[in-house]
């Protein structure tokens, strides 16, 4: 495959570590959002928004070689949701609107309740991603989300 989205490659069953380069200008086009009291926003939430508007160039070589340490980014996701949560709200809700129906789109729609109470957003009131019978569909993995973090 020469061309394809990221989420493409992921579902055509590419699995391990990326190198992502991109044109400047596309970047540009596609800031972090600035949220008053964040440092973080997950780079997902930026490579989908590039996903709906362009392609990548599949290079099938080593570009990068890096090593992994215990003190990175995977250990450190929960710190960063916890320090992060209107981020992640963005990030989980756009991947819940984004996702087709399934147990991932299930996933995201869990996540961004859990991330909405935290921010103090109402998930069934006012402006929805979604509509409220699929937002119920989420209701069961929230609340065993709830019973997990206890927050």
């Amino acid at each position: 495959m020469k061309y394809t989205t990221l989420q493409g490659l992921y579902r055509k069953g590419f699995s391990g570590e990326t190198t992502l380069v991109f044109r400047t200008d596309v970047l540009r086009h596609f800031p972090f959002p600035e949220i008053d009291g964040e440092k973080y926003v997950p780079e997902d939430y930026i490579y989908d928004r590039i996903d709906k508007e362009y392609v990548l160039r599949v290079l099938p070589r080593i570009l990068t070689i890096c090593e992994l340490v215990t003190s990175g980014y995977t250990d450190s996701v929960e710190r960063l949701r916890d320090e992060n949560p209107q981020a992640w709200l963005l990030y989980y809700g756009q991947r819940a609107e984004d996702a087709p129906m399934s147990m991932l789109k299930l996933k995201y729609i869990s996540h961004y309740m859990q991330f909405a109470r935290a921010v103090g957003k109402p998930v069934f009131r006012g402006e929805r991603i979604l509509p409220v019978p699929v937002l119920l569909l989420g209701l069961p993995g929230y609340v065993l989300l709830r019973l997990r973090h206890k927050k």
